[in-house]
């Protein structure tokens, strides 16, 4: 050694040992077993159907309705005036 303190030689450098090989990967824990089915339900009873309603009573017929007069031989107060109306004029 020169002296000088800190400036060893450097020993050989170690071998470096091997690896060991990788595991099998874990698993993903347990995710927990299925329940059990539960019992079938139950099937209610079909309702009853109802009363049919009945239609309703038929209303009064109404009076039958007077006859219509023919336009040539109807009395009607307007055509009176129409037909004195001419008769003044001719006169």
């Amino acid at each position: 050694m020169d002296g000088i303190r800190g400036e060893g030689r450097k020993g050989p450098q170690g071998i470096r040992g091997l690896e060991d090989p990788m595991g099998p990967q874990g698993d993903h824990g347990d995710h927990g077993l299925d329940g059990e089915v539960g019992p079938e339900g139950v099937v209610g009873e079909q309702g009853v159907v109802g009363p049919t309603g009945d239609d309703g009573v038929e209303g009064p017929v109404g009076q039958d309705g007077e006859p219509g007069c023919d336009a040539d031989y109807c009395p009607c107060p307007r055509r009176i005036y129409h037909y004195s109306n001419l008769i003044k004029r001719l006169v």
